[in-house]
């Protein structure tokens, strides 16, 4: 425990006083997923060129000290991205859609209860659960993120491994896509050495109007090991399929 009061007392007297910080707002995020496309050995290079490496998308956090909402910047709109090759006749050979799907995670921090809405194939889900305490490591290294200094703190209770950068100058323990409860809001994390990160690209501290925060409430209620199931028989079905995070990737060849 030493080990970890420590360098957050340090940090803490190295900042000027918070004492009226406001702990509600917005914090606005770009979020990029790497896409894992397997392709086949053959693929013309051409074709191979244009098949985009990764997805970003825009995202917003809007929380108060009891609560917080992380969603699409454009609510309920998905997003897709396609491309494609023309043969010299102009008939399509290859085209690929890339779909986003309009993810949403609701915490009360009060009630210690979440909800997740995860939108996969055109249908949605509801993952409601209890609000477990993270096993987050606080370090001592430091750096500035939209001119909040911020520190480094490694999440250790998940096969992933996840980096976040939090600032106590926002003292609210919120965060990005269900990553939350370390003393301050995380502006930057990444997960798996980049396989997928959220960085603040704005921060909003300001009254929200009443009732922006809500729970997703539509959607089909399922343990997180059945959705992990659903998504994983579909993706076999599909064949040439690969997707990450919230992002469904499609090889569409003729």
């Amino acid at each position: 425990m030493k080990s970890i009061f420590l360098p957050l007392l340090l940090f803490a007297l190295s900042l000027p006083a918070f004492i009226n910080a406001q702990t509600e707002g917005l914090i606005h995020y770009k979020e990029v997923i790497k896409l894992d496309v397997q392709l086949p050995d053959d693929m013309d290079p051409q074709i191979k060129a244009m098949i985009p490496t990764e997805q970003s998308s825009d995202k917003t956090l809007y929380f108060t000290a009891n609560e917080s909402l992380y969603k699409n910047r454009e609510a309920d709109q998905e997003a897709a991205t396609e491309s494609g090759s023309a043969s010299e006749d102009g008939q399509v050979r290859m085209k690929m859609i890339v779909q986003r799907s309009n993810s949403q995670f609701f915490v009360d921090h009060k009630g210690r209860k979440k909800v997740h809405l995860r939108d996969f194939m055109g249908k949605k889900f509801l993952i409601n659960d209890d609000l477990r305490k993270r096993q987050w490591k606080i370090g001592n290294e430091q750096k500035s993120i939209l001119g909040y200094t911020c520190m480094k703190a490694v999440l250790q209770d998940t096969g992933q491994v996840v980096e976040a950068w939090f600032s106590p100058q926002i003292p609210a323990q919120v965060g990005p896509s269900g990553f939350d409860q370390l003393p301050g809001a995380i502006l930057a994390v990444n997960i798996d050495g980049g396989r997928q990160s959220m960085t603040a690209t704005a921060v909003e501290l300001k009254p929200l109007d009443e009732g922006i925060i809500q729970a997703p409430t539509k959607g089909k209620k399922v343990s997180q090991k059945e959705l992990d199931e659903i998504i994983a028989k579909k993706r076999k079905e599909m064949g040439a399929t690969s997707g990450s995070g919230n992002v469904s990737v499609k090889l569409q060849m003729n």
